[in-house]
Order: structure tokens, then C-alpha cells, then sequence
């Protein structure tokens, strides 16, 4: 799976995902439930094939998108995965985000489990940020 795929679930728009462009990316995104996906424009060798694919993530919280996707820029002491993804786009204007809007938190957590899932099945192994589980 890679980004080219997500297209007919829906993620058409892909914005830049750089410190640089907080304040242009909080403004376009939407305060409701969600999955997001964050990519490099570059694909590079997994377990099985090739992907651009970094993190597969869902926005549960009452904030949404918005809140979630804006905690990357500025993680708290106990976001590991935050600071980890900061360090990597703060040093390269190569990564990307996209996102899908959902009804339900229900809907979010299904359909990033669902991403997830294809991702393993066609890679052997999950997205190179996705570390637990």
C-alpha cells in the first residue's frame, strides 16, 4: 500500500507536513474525527515491496484533526511518537499529510485498523513510525 492507493478511500489532498507550514495546515483542517496519514515523497524498501506510507494514525479526541495533527508541532513531555515524527519532518520539506473525516470515533479507530491491516498484509511489517503492537 502507499499513498497512490488511498486515493479511492478518499485521501486526494496531500499538504505539506513541515514546522514551516503549521499555521497553514491547522487552517485547512477540520475539528471533527478522522484518520490521517502522514508520507514521504519518496518511496523506500519495506519488508515486502515498497512504500511512501511513514504513520498511519486516527484523531478520536474532541479537538479532531485540528487538535491532533497541530500536537506534532508542539509535542509534551510524555508524546514520544510526536517528538519522534517532529524530529524527522523538521529536517527535510519531504513529507506529506493527508487526512479522511469520519462520523464517529468508532468509524476513525475502524478505519485506521483497517489501513493498518492492508499495510501489514502488503508489507509484512507495520509503517516505519507505527512502533507498537
Amino acid at each position: 500500500m502507499d499513498s497512490q492507493q488511498l486515493r479511492a478511500l478518499g485521501f486526494m489532498t496531500w499538504q505539506a507536513f513541515h514546522p514551516d507550514h503549521k499555521r497553514q495546515l491547522a487552517s485547512c483542517l477540520p475539528s471533527c474525527f478522522g484518520v490521517y496519514v502522514i508520507r514521504r515523497g519518496t518511496t523506500v524498501q519495506r519488508g515486502r515491496g515498497m512504500s511512501d506510507i511513514l504513520y498511519i494514525g486516527c484523531a478520536t479526541y474532541a479537538t479532531g484533526l485540528r487538535g491532533r495533527i497541530s500536537q506534532y508541532f508542539s509535542p509534551g513531555p510524555t508524546q514520544s511518537t510526536n517528538k519522534r515524527i517532529l524530529a524527522l519532518v523538521r529536517n527535510s520539506p519531504d513529507y506529506y499529510i493527508s487526512w479522511v473525516e469520519t462520523e464517529t470515533k468508532g468509524q476513525a479507530k475502524s478505519l485506521e485498523q483497517d489501513l493498518l491491516d492492508r499495510y501489514i498484509a502488503d508489507h509484512g511489517e507495520r509503517p516505519p513510525e507505527n512502533l507498537r503492537g
